[in-house]
């Protein structure tokens, strides 16, 4: 989809929404791969996140009656009010816990004031290095799952072994510090690995000849996927040992 378009669907997303919905709306964010304009595939999302500031009946009803006339778009919903009762410090997003909170600080604001901007100096870092620690396993998670069901073909055909390894090591160059997420917004695979995995000795030397081969999509075999998953994981426990 061209930018045209692109713009189309927002233009459509929000006179939908505010028909909708009108002053309950605290904001509407653009995030991910598509309102950054990093590497987009043909089949990509486009993200959104919406705030209203409390919950009502047929709120699930009318989002459904918008989002399913629009292309590719997902839509995530958070009430204020139960963000706020609940604790931000108890932030969840889907399978994503309370760092995700600086993700959507970043993002773009459609409708409204980004609301999240204003709230993630109320988090703990050491809520915020465990919700990273519990993303980075599921990733690992969702890595073994390919390797175990898919054929060979199969696995190096599938993205999946670039996309999460990436995620798993800007996860921890997050826990480190050495990294935002607005950095992480703005660049490419290649612009990552050169400006902030490169020189790090807390990778090992094969993770990072690994991590660039696939993410130029180079002599890839499963051999080598396994070996990445594996070296990547060392690399995991060594990192958050220090946290324990």
């Amino acid at each position: 989809m061209d930018s045209k378009n692109v713009n189309n669907v927002i233009e459509e997303l929000c006179e939908n929404l505010k028909k909708q919905f009108d002053n309950r709306i605290v904001c509407l964010l653009y995030y991910g791969s598509n309102a950054y304009n990093r590497e987009i595939k043909k089949n990509s999302d486009y993200d959104f996140c919406l705030v209203l500031n409390q919950r009502e009946t047929e709120d699930l009803s009318k989002i459904r009656n918008i989002t399913k006339k629009l292309f590719k778009v997902e839509l995530t919903l958070h009430y204020l009010k139960d963000l706020e009762t609940d604790g931000w410090d108890n932030f969840q997003s889907d399978n994503h816990g309370v760092f995700y909170l600086y993700h959507f600080a970043s993002a773009k604001a459609i409708i409204g004031n980004n609301i999240f901007t204003r709230k993630i100096h109320l988090i703990q870092t050491n809520d915020v290095i465990d919700s990273l620690r519990r993303q980075i396993i599921e990733y690992f998670w969702r890595l073994d799952n390919k390797i175990f069901t898919l054929s060979d073909e199969e696995l190096i055909k599938s993205d999946v072994f670039r996309k999460y390894p990436v995620r798993i090591a800007q996860d921890l160059l997050i826990a480190r510090g050495d990294i935002s997420f607005a950095e992480i917004n703005q660049i490419d695979y290649n612009c990552f690995y050169d400006k902030f995995v490169k020189d790090k000795k807390y990778f090992q030397n094969q993770t990072k000849e690994l991590l660039l081969m696939v993410i130029n999509r180079d002599r890839i075999t499963v051999e080598k996927l396994i070996s990445l998953k594996e070296v990547l994981y060392e690399d995991f426990r060594r990192i958050f040992k220090e946290y324990n």
